[in-house]
């Protein structure tokens, strides 16, 4: 995961297995760039659909069914929530992430996941005030048995975002619906 998070405009990119996705959110809208796999079996668009639309970026309004989820993805505050480990937590021992010391934070994966998936994350923060949140890492085993490891930094707080809205972004009202 890559990405920069503001309280209300972000940007993330995502490789699940051999699906990617680039994620924006901009002055209230959000766009969505991704392969057919994710169009098709995350977000549930008909295959046909999802071939015409890989790799275009498509617009999200606030009334789109999808529009919660791509917004809550790529802003500070979702991707802190994506993050943050769960239920019993324990302190580990300081260490260092990003050149920074840290503590972390360990515990059950941010949730809720998904029906059957165990595993365990933990969050770095760094030593030194303001005690930002500097990394992340996680593993979970899904139901099927598929292992998956996320690591992350987190670096630039307070930085400005630059993001500009995609040229020709496709409307997602008006993509076919088979």
């Amino acid at each position: 995961m890559v990405g920069n998070a503001g309280l209300l405009d972000g940007q993330q990119e995502l490789t699940i297995g051999s699906d990617q996705v680039e994620a924006e959110l901009i002055s209230g809208v959000a766009y969505l760039d991704s392969t057919a796999g994710f169009l098709h079996n995350d977000l549930g668009l008909p295959a046909t659909v999802a071939n015409a639309y890989a790799g275009k970026w498509i617009s999200l309004s606030s009334s789109d069914a999808l529009y919660s989820q791509v917004s809550r993805s790529v802003t500070l505050n979702g991707i802190l929530k994506q993050v943050t480990p769960t239920g019993s937590l324990r302190a580990s021992g300081p260490g260092t992430v990003a050149g920074r010391a840290v503590m972390g934070v360990i515990g059950g994966l941010p949730g809720p996941p998904k029906a059957g998936t165990t595993g365990t994350s933990e969050l770095y923060v760094e030593i030194a005030r303001p005690n930002l949140p500097v990394g992340f890492s996680g593993e979970a085993t899904s139901a099927s048995g598929t292992r998956i490891t996320d690591v992350g930094t987190f670096r630039d707080w307070g930085g400005a975002l630059q993001l500009s809205p995609p040229p020709g972004a496709v409307p997602y009202d008006s993509l076919p619906k088979s």
